[in-house]
C-alpha cells in the first residue's frame, strides 16, 4: 500500500501493530515522530503569508495559523493600506485599559496562539498576515507535508518505535529501530544535500545513529 496520504501512513502503522483499535494513538505517534524528525534535520522557519483574510468591524483577534511560530507584520487592506507591527503584550494590554474607542489597529501582539489588536478595527476589511512558520503537521485536514512525501519510512517506523511501549512490544523494538536509523540516515543526507544545491557541503550531518533505541530518539 503506497503511503501518499495521513490516512494511509495511520493504516499502515495499525496494520504493522496488528491492531484495528489503535488509529486515535497513532495520530499522537506520527505526530511525535513528526518532532522528532524535524528536530534532527534542524528544519528551519520559512516566511510564509496568508493573505485577504476576511477582518469584520469591531474584531480585536485574529487566529494564528496553525503552522505559526512568529509575526512579521500585518497589513490591513484601508484605503491607503495600513501596515502594523508586533509589540508586547505588557504594551497592548496598557493601551487597552486606557482606551475602548475602535478605530484602525496601530499595534498587535500574540499569546497562545490569538493575535491581539489595538484598538479593535471599525469597519470591515481584510488583511495579510506575513509571519514565520514551520512545517505544518500531519492531520486529517492537512493529509501530506515534506516529511510524508520524501520520508513515509522514517515517519512509519518512527511512530512504530514510539508505539512499542504501549502496547509491550519490546521485541520489535530493535527491528523498528534499525529500520527508523537507516532511513533517517539516508533522509538526512538528501535533505542536506539538496540544502547545499547538491555542490560539495561544508558542514555535514555527524555520524551519530538515529532514530529509536527503546529509550527514545
Amino acid at each position: 500500500m503506497p503511503l501518499d496520504t495521513y490516512e494511509e501512513l495511520l493504516e499502515s502503522v495499525c496494520d504493522e501493530l496488528g491492531r484495528d483499535d489503535l488509529k486515535a494513538k497513532s495520530q499522537e505517534w506520527v505526530w511525535l515522530a513528526e518532532l522528532a524528525i524535524q528536530r534532527e534535520l534542524e528544519f528551519a522557519p520559512t516566511e510564509k503569508v496568508l493573505t485577504a483574510q476576511a477582518l469584520s468591524a469591531d474584531a480585536s483577534t485574529i487566529a494564528a495559523p496553525s503552522d505559526f511560530l512568529a509575526a512579521k507584520h500585518i497589513e490591513i487592506q484601508y484605503s491607503p493600506k495600513k501596515v502594523i507591527y508586533p509589540t508586547s503584550f505588557d504594551t497592548l494590554t496598557r493601551w487597552k485599559n486606557n482606551s475602548t474607542i475602535a478605530g484602525e489597529p496601530t499595534m498587535f501582539t500574540v499569546h497562545n496562539g490569538t493575535i491581539y489588536l489595538a484598538p479593535a478595527t471599525n469597519t470591515d476589511t481584510t488583511y495579510d498576515l506575513y509571519y514565520w512558520g514551520g512545517m505544518t503537521h500531519l492531520s486529517e485536514t492537512n493529509t501530506t507535508n515534506e516529511l510524508l512525501t520524501f520520508g513515509a519510512d522514517c515517519l512509519k517506523y518512527g511512530a512504530l518505535g514510539y508505539s512499542a511501549p504501549y502496547v509491550g512490544d519490546d521485541q520489535r523494538i530493535q527491528v523498528w529501530s534499525a529500520l527508523s536509523n537507516a532511513a533517517l540516515e539516508s533522509l538526512q543526507r538528501s535533505f542536506w544535500t539538496a540544502k547545499g544545491s547538491g555542490g560539495p557541503l561544508h558542514t555535514r550531518p555527524d555520524s551519530r545513529t538515529w532514530g529509536w533505541t527503546g529509550k527514545g530518539w
